[in-house]
């Protein structure tokens, strides 16, 4: 069965690693102070070091950030669609996060002294109610915790006991693997990206559902973009035929 190349994954997912170590540096060092700052800032760097790939083995790297200047009610923080076009294999899905900070330490981790409060509950169900594909990705000062990723469906169960320290016994994952899983096709929605399929599309997607960052991440194979643009060349020359002919 088609899929992904795995070189592709490896390459992608390794620059998406060094993005996030510049982003928990920049933290350390006073540059960012909040989850706002930091998620402008981690769709920007990806932007441009997956465009600096260009292309691995016949596939055409195309990453385009987004934010949403104009204030909005936010439904999340995040939104990331994927858009692979490649020979034999077409996919078309998303996922959505809320964004905090908390304090980490590395032992499973462990974290404490953050922003989660009760309100992320509301948020999270909301994100739910519009996708299964709903997370909270979790900032953090530590290189080891890294950027720290759990289900939305996770944070829920805990109702009035959440907190920083209360989200440490949860299942999580390190952002990393969660663009990994989205690349294997273990996790997002192909149903919220209906009708979004082109980078154009990312800012009306980022509207339909009051996200306020985004990400397009997307592979063509670079036979089928020649394919498209021979059959475009023909279309026109078909066109231009006829009118001379007239």
């Amino acid at each position: 069965m088609p899929t992904i190349p795995e070189s592709l994954i490896r390459n992608v997912t390794d620059q998406v690693e060094i993005v996030v170590r510049e982003v928990i540096d920049r933290y350390r060092r006073g540059i960012y102070s909040k989850e706002d700052h930091m998620t402008g800032a981690l769709v920007s760097e990806l932007d441009r070091r997956l465009n600096q790939l260009k292309s691995i083995n016949g596939v055409k790297i195309i990453a385009k950030a987004f934010n949403l200047k104009e204030e909005i009610i936010t439904g999340a923080d995040l939104g990331v669609l994927l858009s692979a076009n490649l020979l034999g294999y077409v996919i078309k899905k998303a996922f959505i996060a809320q964004a905090k900070i908390c304090k980490c330490r590395r032992t499973k981790p462990r974290f404490s002294n953050g922003n989660i409060r009760k309100d992320l509950l509301e948020k999270c169900q909301k994100m739910l109610n519009i996708t299964p594909s709903s997370f909270v990705i979790v900032y953090t000062d530590n290189f080891d915790c890294s950027i720290q990723v759990f289900p939305a469906s996770e944070i829920i169960a805990l109702n009035n006991t959440i907190s920083c320290s209360s989200i440490s016994d949860l299942y999580s994952m390190k952002f990393k693997r969660l663009f990994e899983k989205l690349l294997r096709c273990e996790t997002g929605d192909p149903q919220i990206v209906k009708g979004f399929q082109e980078p154009k599309d990312m800012e009306t997607f980022l509207k339909e559902y009051k996200i306020k960052h985004g990400l397009f991440l997307g592979f063509s194979s670079e036979k089928e973009k020649q394919e498209e643009i021979r059959r475009i060349d023909e279309y026109y020359n078909m066109q231009k035929s006829k009118k001379e002919k007239k």
